[in-house]
């Protein structure tokens, strides 16, 4: 397969055109106008999404709020587009064609050992420009914690959690960090 020609850098209008006369069946990130290929993921990666994904779901079940597994992308500002391996965004249900969200609530990013600083430094500075945003949370398969940060007035603190329930307000939902990190006590 013949790779495509990444351009210079470009806002997120011309990376979702791009995006579209090129990508197939790779997928990419746009950070601060760059195109960035998202690597393979290993099964615990996936599990652990997966599972993030569904915790999400339960807790947020009877609210006005959908969830999103990655593969939809979240804007932030006019150079980046980045895909959340799990997201929580309330209100008026996306249409069925959406390729994106704008303001979520609750972010979730599983680490690994090749994106483990991009999604604990890069991302989270880009996250936390997201006015909705009110949780980001990384999950660490290696130390088998949860790190919640939650915003605050004056900015977000981190809590670091090996498990148990975790309230997340708003939305008003209890998020049980045992059924996210099932998967490494397997």
């Amino acid at each position: 397969m013949e790779q495509p020609v990444l351009p210079e850098r470009m806002n997120v209008a011309k990376f979702r055109r791009w995006l579209d006369a090129h990508a197939g069946d790779r997928r990419f990130e746009l950070s601060d106008g760059e195109i960035v290929a998202l690597a393979s993921e290993r099964a615990i990666h996936a599990r652990l999404k997966a599972e993030a994904f569904s915790a999400l779901q339960t807790a947020a079940s009877g609210l006005s709020c959908e969830v999103f597994v990655d593969g939809m992308a979240v804007e932030i500002g006019d150079r980046t587009q980045r895909e959340p391996d799990a997201a929580l965004q309330c209100g008026d249900p996306l249409p069925p064609d959406a390729m994106f969200y704008t303001d979520p609530i609750v972010l979730v990013e599983v680490l690994s050992l090749s994106t483990s600083s991009l999604d604990t430094n890069a991302k989270f500075a880009e996250y936390t420009q997201i006015e909705s945003l009110a949780h980001y949370l990384t999950v660490d398969p290696s130390r088998k914690i949860v790190v919640a940060h939650r915003r605050t007035p004056d900015g977000f603190v981190a809590a670091i959690l090996p498990g148990g329930p975790l309230c997340l307000d708003p939305p008003g939902i209890t998020l049980d960090l045992d059924a996210v990190l099932a998967p490494l006590n397997a």
